[in-house]
């Protein structure tokens, strides 16, 4: 019984320890995405683009179907707090379309991006 007992205490020890390291792995096992996202290519077309591509690609298919949108939404806003306008929308343009690039079958991913706090100040008498 005591063995039984250590047997399950140990069992669901290791799962949640697996719990945790999927969790907090779940946006850093993307380099290849995190690359794709952020380096500029002029169209997918590209050798270098299209290999960026496939990497991303691969790293989103051993991530749960469920999952992959919000895990490219939370790369994303990671991402976002060191680019530029023109540069943030072209990486959420390609953040969106992820899943139809790599044929996933889920089509686009819904990314809203708030408007900065600055915006609202700046344009408060629109509103006011």
């Amino acid at each position: 019984m005591a063995k039984l007992t250590l047997l399950a205490a140990s069992l669901l020890l290791t799962l949640s320890i697996v719990n945790v390291v999927a969790v907090s792995s779940s946006s850093k096992g993307l380099r290849g995405c995190e690359k794709f996202l952020t380096e500029s290519c002029r169209r997918v077309r590209d050798d270098s683009c299209r290999e960026r591509m496939k990497l991303c690609c691969g790293e989103l298919e051993r991530i749960e179907v469920q999952r992959r949108c919000s895990v490219i939404r939370r790369l994303v806003k990671e991402l976002l707090e060191d680019f530029r306008s023109k540069q943030k929308q072209e990486m959420l343009q390609k953040a969106r379309n992820l899943p139809a690039l790599c044929r996933m079958g889920i089509g686009r991913c819904d990314i809203r991006v708030p408007f900065p706090p600055s915006w609202f100040t700046k344009f408060a008498y629109v509103f006011g």
